[in-house]
């Protein structure tokens, strides 16, 4: 049976068996009071079809009892020939769970008085009692009434038995998905070095998750979020999220770019009344910088190294999934990590948690939690929440947030690429290679080509931190000859109101406008140790486009005035040597 009609059972009270004509067994020896008893049940119970079946003795009582089919009333006299029909209770009351009635009942006939034989009588199993002489009309009443009662009783096993399978099916779909759920967690939920979080469902499933990725370029995504709704429900919306931000991190996408394919998905594959509240960090150890974005989320805290609150980030942003690529806004907000001690997030689960006396735990009391040491912030503001609620259970999902971002830049700097004495170590000994690509036309948009050179870096034998400088460097000079040599955009437009969204949205526009004619070629080539010198030593990536080229000189003085457009910056600080050759579009850079 399916579940659609398991509910549509349940709902209309529909017991299949309701129809099915009433089995009953009269036992009593007396032949003419046999004839009356049954003529009574043919001719006054008019409610349920009847089919009569008659004993006239004990033992003939006790064989009528080994009818597979069974019975749905007995009549009992207690004074039989050869026998007492209270000494038939007990076996009665055994033969009804073989004939699969949940409820068997069996009216005693007898003109027994007394009240201790009554008692017998309830206590072996019967259901009523008739003293003889008795009213036929009363009779038919009480048989009317134990059948009715017999038949809510079975559609209520019924019910019961439905309601047992929907809830074991349910429970076992619920086993799989938290399985699902457990297995996503433990590939997407990194908790780093400088990174303390702790989340906290109200129900099996939470809304509220907590992601971090490195990108190929040594770079650091973190993102808490916090979905729509609870429970199963709330964790579904989130699936698109996840495969989103880990997919194009593990790829080398900026969090703006990230930002922007989430809103995206999360309105092609989510229900129009979902959406996910977001707090997002990006943190460069190349450039040494943090940048914020807050759609939704109760204000970042940026706390200072006394414990107190430097400056609050509140939120500027709608969610994710309810706005167009041209109203949404991925402006990122730039902190100062100058005696910035750490960074503070909670999803509002926490500050809108109830007490016993019905008052919010509030912003107030989160910020008395704060702490010089954010080791020990994290348990206070869960300590502090717990002795809040007291036996108030969890209204809502709650996600505490610290992340101390020089720890974090110090741990992704310790074998970063700029920290490395010689960067070339890993490929000293390996003979001279050169691999070289070209990609043309809408290609150009799937930024494949960092990524493939640096797993090509590591099947050669080159080290991750080697591997990461080849890929941010190749990302910006890729990026450069696509956007600037072939699609011609200017940098300056980020600099504007929603600049960046125009940006993406005049790139899209131009990418599909290029032809196989429009294209990249990329060289990788690497020249061993000499046996006498170190000269020609070194890895040469060499970036070329068809496009017209542009003015090195007048690019440098742009870039010292704004604050995109630094790439080529980057690119020096992480080689040897970088030349830009005439007429703009050939640019090679030299590590080693």
């Amino acid at each position: 049976m399916s579940r659609s009609q398991m509910l549509t059972r349940l709902a209309t009270h529909n017991d299949p068996d309701a129809s099915r004509a009433r089995r009953v067994l009269v036992v009593e020896d007396d032949a003419s009071l046999r004839l009356l008893l049954s003529a009574v049940l043919t001719s006054r119970v008019s409610e349920f079809e009847l089919e009569v079946s008659e004993a006239p003795s004990f033992k003939a009582a006790n064989a009528a009892m080994q009818d597979q089919h069974g019975f749905d009333l007995v009549l009992l006299d207690n004074y039989l020939g050869d026998g007492e029909g209270v000494d038939l209770l007990p076996d009665l009351m055994a033969a009804a769970k073989s004939w699969d009635r949940a409820f068997v009942p069996v009216i005693m006939i007898s003109g027994n008085h007394d009240q201790s034989f009554l008692a017998s009588c309830f206590s072996r199993g019967a259901s009523d009692y008739v003293v003889k002489p008795f009213d036929v009309n009363l009779l038919a009443f009480k048989v009317n009434a134990l059948l009715q009662s017999q038949t809510v009783q079975e559609q209520l096993a019924e019910q019961n038995s439905l309601l047992l399978e929907l809830i074991a099916e349910r429970e076992q779909e619920e086993s799989m998905a938290r399985f699902a759920y457990d297995y996503l967690l433990r590939r997407t939920h990194l908790v780093d070095q400088g990174v303390f979080a702790q989340v906290v469902s109200c129900s099996a499933f939470g809304g509220d998750l907590v992601l971090s990725a490195r990108t190929p370029g040594g770079r650091y995504l973190f993102m808490l979020t916090d979905a729509t709704g609870h429970g199963l429900s709330a964790a579904i919306t989130l699936l698109p999220l996840v495969r989103v931000f880990q997919g194009m991190a593990q790829k080398g996408f900026g969090l703006q770019q990230i930002l922007i394919e989430l809103n995206r998905h999360l309105l092609s594959d989510t229900p129009d009344d979902r959406f996910v509240a977001a707090i997002c960090l990006e943190l460069d150890p190349l450039r040494d910088e943090i940048k914020v974005w807050n759609g939704g989320m109760p204000a970042l805290l940026q706390v200072g190294q006394d414990g107190s609150v430097m400056s609050r980030v509140c939120s500027s942003h709608m969610a994710l999934g309810i706005l167009s690529d041209d109203l949404f806004d991925v402006a990122l907000e730039p902190l100062s990590l100058v005696d910035t001690h750490y960074l503070l997030m909670v999803s509002d689960g926490v500050t809108e948690q109830m007490s016993p006396e019905h008052q919010p735990f509030g912003h107030r009391r989160l910020e008395m939690c704060l702490r010089a040491d954010p080791d020990i912030t994290l348990d206070v503001i869960m300590q502090a929440l717990e002795h809040f609620r007291a036996s108030e259970p969890v209204m809502d999902d709650l996600s505490v947030c610290v992340v101390a971002p020089q720890r974090v830049l110090q741990s992704l700097s310790d074998d970063s690429m700029k920290d490395e004495l010689d960067p070339l170590t890993s490929l000293r000994h390996h003979s001279p290679f050169k691999w070289q690509l070209s990609q043309a036309g809408l290609e150009l948009g799937q930024h494949r080509v960092p990524l493939l050179f640096s797993q090509f870096l590591q099947e050669m034998g080159a080290d991750q931190a080697l591997s990461e400088r080849v890929f941010t460097i190749l990302a910006e000079l890729c990026a450069n000859a696509v956007d600037h040599g072939l699609l011609g955009l200017d940098s300056q437009i980020k600099e504007q109101v929603d600049g960046f969204t125009t940006y993406l949205a005049l790139r899209d526009e131009r990418l599909s406008q290029l032809t196989d004619a429009d294209r990249i070629d990329v060289l990788l080539s690497w020249t061993p140790t000499g046996e006498n010198s170190h000269e020609n030593a070194g890895l040469i990536i060499e970036v070329c486009d068809t496009g017209e080229g542009f003015d090195m000189q007048e690019i440098q003085k742009r870039q010292d005035r704004m604050m995109s457009g630094r790439g080529l910056v980057l690119v020096a600080s992480l080689s040897t040597q970088l030349e830009v050759l005439p007429p703009g579009n050939l640019i090679k850079v030299r590590i080693g």
